[in-house]
């Protein structure tokens, strides 16, 4: 029989940058958080129509973003799950958003003409609709698919930082029922 042992300064528990995931989670947490109120200040700001929805959604994102940091401090692994559905549910749509600009950049297709037409009527850059040829506006759309490749790789890397957070808590909130193995180097847990 093999005794899994429970030790919270395990390397699986280590972000890539050495800290641990608990710290990891905060920082996301915390830039998330930062991020979205800008995004909602400049949002009201600029767009005086759209005051009450940032608000509204300022109070929402704000909630998902600070929850873990609250599930952290308590050890409730459950605070985390909010962040990591809507995370999820992010994931998901710049992934569609991927393979529509994918679709969109590839020449003589009638879907991808579809998406390119739909495109160049919603991204206008002052310039009349006869100015926008097919060779000036695959510029944006690399630009976009770069970006959005770059906004994948940073989400699914701080999902995976968040989700290691939640099986720590998890194992922390489990370790109550395990009995304590003594190490002359560290306290150990066994279960």
């Amino acid at each position: 029989m093999v005794v899994e042992i429970y030790n919270p300064t395990d390397p699986k528990y280590r972000c890539c940058c050495g800290c641990h995931v608990t710290t990891g989670t905060k920082i996301i947490c915390y830039m998330s958080f930062f991020i979205c109120l800008l995004s909602g200040i400049f949002g009201g700001v600029f767009n005086p129509h759209y005051v009450v929805p940032a608000v509204v959604w300022l109070a929402i994102i704000s909630f998902i973003c600070l929850s873990p940091i609250y599930g952290i401090h308590k050890q409730q692994p459950g605070w985390l799950i909010p962040y990591l559905v809507l995370s999820a549910i992010g994931i998901i749509f710049i992934g569609l958003s991927l393979i529509s600009l994918t679709v969109a950049l590839i020449p003589n297709t009638n879907v991808g003409e579809r998406l390119r037409l739909s495109a160049r009527e919603r991204l206008s850059y002052g310039l009349s609709y006869e100015d926008k040829s097919d060779g000036d506006f695959t510029y944006p759309l690399l630009f976009l698919f770069f970006q959005n490749m770059i906004s994948l790789g940073l989400s699914i890397w701080y999902f995976m930082i968040v989700y290691q957070c939640y099986q720590y808590l998890v194992e922390c909130k489990n370790s109550h029922f395990v009995q304590p193995m003594y190490s002359p180097t560290a306290v150990l847990v066994t279960k």
